[in-house]
């Protein structure tokens, strides 16, 4: 995978995510599988990761300073679930389009010379290439359990 097609990957999972806007509510509201979380709770987690993405680990990766650590992931995706349950369908649909487009348009900006090299994150040594690989993988994982239910 190459920067264009990370970049592309964001697009296609945002016309995803728009799509999600046609479902009903009972729909939005469904679990992905029995005792998992709904459509809303999946959309509404990768909110916050997006977040993190964008001010916790970009601006680390391209000065070369220590990696702030990572949250909990169980708080981090408790909260974006959270915030879905509480909201409209249109409210976290547009939270995430407008964090991933975020993302994405500074993902656009990272400069050839970066995405080769290496970055440690605790105790592990990936390219910034792998390390949107992974995160693009784990948008496909839950794009696929929403497919699955619908």
């Amino acid at each position: 995978m190459n920067k264009s097609e990370i970049i592309q990957h964001h697009q296609t999972f945002m016309n995803f995510a728009r799509s999600l806007d046609g479902l009903s509510e009972s729909q939005w509201r469904a679990p992905i599988s029995h005792e998992k979380w709904t459509v809303a709770e999946v959309i509404g987690h990768l909110i916050p990761w997006d977040e993190f993405v964008l001010h916790k680990r970009i601006p680390y990766f391209l000065t070369g300073e220590t990696l702030p650590a990572a949250p909990n992931p169980n708080v981090v995706n408790e909260l974006g679930a959270r915030d879905a349950r509480m909201e409209e369908k249109d409210v976290t649909i547009s939270r995430f389009l407008s964090t991933r487009r975020q993302l994405m348009e500074e993902i656009e900006q990272i400069e050839e010379h970066y995405w080769e090299q290496e970055i440690t994150i605790g105790t592990t040594t990936i390219n910034l290439f792998d390390y949107f690989v992974d995160l693009a993988r784990h948008d496909g994982h839950h794009a696929a359990q929403i497919k699955a239910l619908l």
